[in-house]
Formats: structure tokens, sequence, C-alpha cells
């Protein structure tokens, strides 16, 4: 494998989860994103860094020797099975981008309130419907404006599919405005790509001549 592409393949997932990101918690409205699809999205970001990258190449260093390719499949064999792992959690969880963290406990309240039979108790973390043996937890950062809500118990999956759309609408109700971990999270994407990019042209005698080239013809 060339540098160029181990560059762009360790680079490229990463500034892409940061863009998605900004996306999310950009606009004035707050997004429900499901813990899966969110969970996924990470998962595809660290990807490279994982395999390709340089976390890939020092763990692979360390465990085969010189890599092999039996080697690159156990190891991404071995990757695909941790995230299968965690992505359990993941299904019981919400994650809602670009919201107030001091109205999130109160739009878990009234989205749960839409389903009859869930009735919800308030705890120190969040909530628990004890006659559906749920446990509710919620967390926000106010930093941030990024918050979560798990649940735990007995068909907790399904409760948070079924809490994704009334929860999406309470959310929704409130004009919290731009935040500016939006731009944060755009900065970081374009800095993935540009970093590396611009270490290679500096240290690479081929892409040195080639802009060399370049800066003496616009110059004329």
């Amino acid at each position: 494998m060339t540098l160029p592409l181990q560059v762009a393949l360790t680079v490229a997932p990463l500034a892409c989860y940061f863009y998605v990101v900004g996306v999310w918690q950009s606009g004035n409205r707050a997004r429900v994103i499901p813990g899966l699809l969110d969970y996924a999205l990470l998962a595809f970001g660290v990807s490279g860094l994982l395999t390709v990258g340089p976390v890939g190449q020092v763990l692979l260093d360390l465990i085969f020797g010189i890599p092999t390719l039996f080697g690159w499949a156990l190891w991404i064999l071995f990757l695909l099975c941790w995230g299968w792992i965690f992505s359990g959690t993941a299904r019981r969880r919400l994650v809602i981008y670009n919201v107030e963290a001091s109205s999130l406990r109160q739009a878990v309240a009234n989205a749960a309130a839409t389903l009859p039979e869930i009735r919800l108790f308030p705890t120190l973390e969040g909530f628990e419907a004890a006659e559906a043996g749920l446990a509710i937890k919620v967390d926000a950062s106010k930093r941030f404006r990024v918050g979560t809500v798990e649940a735990k118990g007995m068909g907790a999956e399904a409760f948070i599919a079924r809490l994704r759309g009334p929860l999406r609408d309470e959310v929704r109700k409130e004009n919290v405005g731009p935040t500016r971990v939006t731009w944060g999270m755009f900065a970081l994407s374009w800095l993935t790509m540009l970093i590396p990019m611009g270490f290679f042209l500096l240290t690479e005698p081929r892409a040195r001549a080639a802009l060399r080239a370049f800066l003496m013809r616009v110059r004329g």
C-alpha cells in the first residue's frame, strides 16, 4: 500500500465523522439520533486509525511481528467482534445533538407521557418505570449541548425505539439557536485532512517538486 493511499484511508473516515457531527450540531433545532447510528458513525471514523493508521500498525507489529494477509484478516475480525459486542448498548440509547441540557430531562418526561402504559418516576440519574421494569438514564452536557437517553431493563430496545418519535417532537419545539461546537467540528474536519496533506507535500520529494513547478507556472 502506497503512503498517500494509507494516509487517505486513515484520515478520510475521521474527517467524515467530524463533519457529520458538525452537521448534526448545526441549525436551530435539536436532532435525535439512534444510538446505533451514532455508534456506527464513530466506529467508521476511527476505523482508519485502527486498521491502516498508526494505531493499527503499532498493534499489528506488537501482536504479529511482520503483518501478513492472515494477520490483517484476524485483526479486522477481532475489531468487528468487539464492535458487535458494544453495539448492544448502543441499541438502547438515543443521542440528542444541539439540545439544552436544562430542558432534556423534562422533554424525556413529556415524551414518555405519550406512551400510556409507561409511568415514569424521577430518580437521581433520570427516571424509573417500575411496572415495566425499566430504568432510564438521562445525561447531558451544557458545554457541548449534547445529551443521551439510555434505557436498561426489560424491553429497553423497544422502549427506546418508541420514545424516539415523541422525544424528537418535544426537543424540536425549542429554538436553541446555533452552537459554536458546530464550527469546531467543521474545523477539525478540515484540519484532519489538510495537516497530513501539508506534511506529505513538505516531506515527499516528488510532491515538493510538483508543488514547486506549479508555483513557478503561477508566477509566470
